[in-house]
């Protein structure tokens, strides 16, 4: 029994239903056949491309590898497979989800003969799909092999990462006693053999150490138990220094333990006292410096101001720091300063504030408190006079230093008008001499000042 070939309409709709491109090009590479599959991937209807060369409706360079594949097809009748992974977008098609994104493409080519001529037809098929599937398994395996990989991996890492960080760890038991330490904790604390016979407590001053307990510090329930928590510890040999510590809590079954983080912060307070030091301290002399002086004087006049009690701001310059420096150099000169700010600090009392606010410039700032009223001013000036004029060597030279000063007193004025005052009282000594002191009265008014 003969079967009876189905009609050409019914082939093409064959074609055009099957989920895969079918191209049919002649022996020029003119596109005779483009099914709705293509059309739909590409953009381009079959009526739009049909009688074009392949490479012509698509853009393609005449000397494309898929070009030259097909002319061997139709010319030599050699079967062809592009694979994606040589090739992956042998043709301009795109996803019909993704509209910009070009799909995966598996071409198989090969020849057809009717009447004498020959035609390349050329099956497209989307491996998009199939080859995400198959990244998604292979970064799956990639993945549980990496997993594998570091769990075996992961207790020597530990390990490492323990011993070698840079900050102490300890590990605790639940009641605080020491079951571990890296080397960075045992030089931190010195404890180099049995570190099980030691309490995290015993390496804490006692005052902290007293406080953990009192707060029941490995009682708690939280699994994080402090962070950042600032203490002083306490080494074998008797060091003590200042230290931050984090303490994690981790529960395996029933049991608890505790893994502490341990840094000496000695060198950072140390860094922060020189910063602190330079901030408000004066580099040559360690005397208070404009700023520190500014804020002293403010809040000492608020304070008077809200007690009705009395300040005294001595305003000093030296009188021969040039000559010193001409004469000796800037060496000279610093020895100077240095000596006149030592010998004004032992000459007053802790209270007191002195202060270097500019190159050969002093201040000293003396209040009056609930409790002691403001020493006799005029005593104190010819003190620091007589101390000041007191003979030192420079290069083994005898230099006799001097000083004008000038005092300001009073309960109601601001630092502005304070400061004012005294530089006026202290300029009018100069005029009269140098070397003696001048307390600010009434009239001493601004066009007597420099």
């Amino acid at each position: 029994m003969s079967t009876q070939a189905p009609p050409l309409p019914i082939l093409d709709q064959v074609l055009d239903k099957l989920q895969a491109g079918v191209i049919l090009l002649d022996d020029q590479l003119n596109v005779c056949f483009w099914n709705d599959w293509m059309a739909q991937h590409s953009g381009i209807p079959f009526q739009q491309i049909s009688g074009q060369t392949l490479f012509d409706a698509l853009n393609l360079k005449p000397e494309s590898y898929l070009i030259s594949r097909a002319r061997q097809t139709v010319e030599m009748g050699l079967s062809s497979i592009l694979s994606n992974t040589i090739h992956r977008h042998p043709l301009p098609l795109f996803s019909l989800e993704r509209k910009h994104e070009y799909i995966e493409q598996k071409l198989i080519l090969s020849r057809l003969s009717a009447e004498g001529k020959h035609y390349c037809l050329i099956h497209v098929y989307d491996v998009s799909e199939i080859l995400r599937r198959e990244n998604s398994l292979k970064r799956q395996a990639r993945k549980l092999q990496r997993t594998v990989r570091e769990l075996s991996q992961a207790e020597e890492q530990i390990l490492s990462i323990f011993e070698l960080s840079p900050e102490g760890i300890m590990i605790l038991d639940s009641h605080g006693q020491l079951q571990k330490l890296n080397a960075a904790a045992e030089r931190m604390f010195e404890i180099y053999d049995y570190p099980d016979l030691y309490n995290f407590l015993q390496l804490i001053e006692e005052m902290d150490s007293n406080k953990l307990f009192e707060d029941q510090f490995f009682a708690g329930t939280k699994d994080h138990v402090a962070d950042n928590l600032y203490l002083t510890g306490v080494s074998l040999s008797g060091r003590s220094f200042p230290v931050k510590i984090s303490v994690l809590k981790t529960r395996q079954g029933g049991n608890s333990s505790f893994s502490v983080i341990c840094r000496d912060i000695s060198e950072s307070k140390a860094t922060e006292k020189r910063l602190t030091q330079l901030a408000h301290f004066d580099s040559l002399t360690g005397l208070a410096n404009r700023s520190t002086f500014n804020d002293r004087l403010d809040y000492t006049l608020k304070k008077a101001q809200r007690y009705d009690l009395e300040v005294a701001l001595i305003f000093i310059d030296l009188d021969n720091l040039k000559p010193v420096n001409d004469r000796f150099g800037h060496r000279g000169g610093d020895l100077l300063l240095r000596e006149v700010a030592q010998r004004l600090q032992l000459s007053l009392r802790d209270t007191d504030l002195v202060a270097r606010i500019g190159g050969d410039e002093f201040t000293i700032i003396i209040s009056e408190s609930t409790e002691h009223s403001l020493p006799d001013m005029h005593r104190i000036t010819q003190r620091l006079l007589e101390q000041i004029r007191q003979p030192m060597l420079i290069n083994s030279e005898e230099v006799i230093p001097s000083a004008s000063i000038g005092v300001a007193v009073s309960s109601s004025l601001d630092a502005d008008e304070m400061v004012r005052h005294a530089d006026i009282a202290m300029y009018q000594a100069k005029q009269k001499g140098k070397g003696g002191c001048v307390f600010y009265e009434e009239g001493m008014g601004p066009a007597t000042q420099r």
